[in-house]
């Protein structure tokens, strides 16, 4: 196991890996300036800006062929503590290596843990999260870890969250939310989490199940005075509209491929949901997108964040406003602390099975708020 593994003081925490379509990015940081590569089997792959290794950020992430890691079943991270990055003959310290096993999912059931709107709330999170111990198979990051992006600092909840609850040993989905927007950083966002190319919204593969994260962006009127004239998200959604119904035209590479046992829809804020204003935004985009899920993806099941609810919420339910394609549940509960009040907070673990998801809602303290098994069969019509 990982956790028993004795990390270099270098390294911050545990590496943590991400899905895609058919790659992992492998994601390390770093309490000092140190160039990075990643060996699987034989061969090496490297943290690099078009061929120059970055040693600038404690931020580190080393994309990999899945089927290879999938494969080998393990991973070695390497890396040199920069001395002096000189413009010649700059200088680093030896060279050093830390082997971390993998565990590829391949099969039912999936023990799954979602987390979403922590707000820099880590360790009440934490205590939440780590519901599955050691057997965990998957772990879902469903936007909001941080509480706004003023600064890379802020970022480090994503990585000492997936630390602590994978130790690097399984795959994890990340999807961003509305505060992981705000901030002097946000614009970085992307070259500092794990994202598809730069992007925020993809597919991804993991043994019988599919899955599309979807990204919402913010969650009022581009105009709104709080932006200050900052963002442009719909122009931006227009061109996540042209990467769903690329999806949807490429459906037996994707969500019909041989082997697809599952569908999965991950977003921070779901599609078919409105809010009051001034939070009822795009509702005519919104509501084509809800449709192509609905006559078109047909998905199992959607995990959200966004309304620091604990809810599952059926098709027709008061949560559908512009038509669920399935079930969603929504998955966290944050509650900040209060004078004399410590913070609270309520997660959920998941097993999908292949005829069935069994959801529970957990507390920090160790509760079980709710433990509920869904046919399959009822989840979409």
């Amino acid at each position: 196991m990982n956790r028993s593994i004795v990390l270099p003081e270098e390294m911050r925490c545990y590496p943590s890996v991400y899905a895609f379509r058919d790659f992992y990015r492998i994601f390390t940081c770093f309490n000092c300036h140190a160039l990075v590569w990643v060996r699987v089997g034989e061969k090496t792959y490297y943290d690099h800006s078009n061929g120059v290794l970055r040693s600038d950020s404690p931020i580190h992430s080393v994309e990999v062929p899945m089927e290879e890691l999938d494969r080998e079943g393990k991973y070695t991270v390497c890396f040199r503590k920069i001395i002096e990055r000189k413009v010649y003959f700059p200088t680093s310290e030896d060279t050093v290596e830390v082997t971390f096993t993998f565990r590829p999912i391949t099969g039912f059931p999936i023990r799954t843990y979602q987390l979403s709107d922590v707000h820099n709330l880590t360790d009440v999170a934490l205590r939440a999260g780590v519901f599955w111990g050691d057997d965990i198979d998957l772990l879902i990051f469903n936007g909001d870890l941080p509480d706004h992006c003023a600064n890379i600092e802020r970022l480090e909840v994503i990585y000492d969250l997936a630390s602590a609850i994978t130790h690097g040993e399984v795959p994890v989905i990340f999807s961003r939310g509305n505060h992981d927007l705000r901030g002097s950083f946000a614009e970085h966002f992307s070259e500092n989490t794990p994202t598809a190319h730069g992007l925020p919204y993809f597919t991804f593969r993991l043994g019988p199940i599919w899955g599309m994260v979807l990204d919402t962006g913010e969650d009022k009127p581009d105009d709104f005075d709080e932006y200050g004239y900052t963002t442009c998200f719909h122009q931006y959604r227009l061109e996540e509209d042209a990467f769903i119904r690329r999806v949807i035209e490429n459906r037996k590479e994707e969500y019909d491929a041989e082997g697809v046992e599952y569908k999965l829809i991950v977003s921070h804020s779901p599609v078919s949901f409105v809010s009051h204003p001034p939070f009822d935004i795009e509702l005519e985009l919104f509501g084509e997108w809800a449709r192509l899920l609905r006559e078109e993806i047909k998905p199992d099941l959607g995990l959200h964040g966004h309304t620091h609810r604990t809810e599952i919420s059926p098709i027709g339910g008061p949560r559908d406003h512009l038509g669920q394609a399935c079930t969603l549940v929504f998955g966290c509960k944050p509650t900040r602390p209060k004078e004399g009040v410590p913070p609270f907070f309520v997660g959920n673990a998941l097993v999908i099975d292949k005829d069935s998801v069994r959801v529970i809602f957990n507390d920090c303290d160790g509760n079980i708020l709710l433990d509920e098994t869904l046919s399959k069969e009822n989840l979409r019509p």
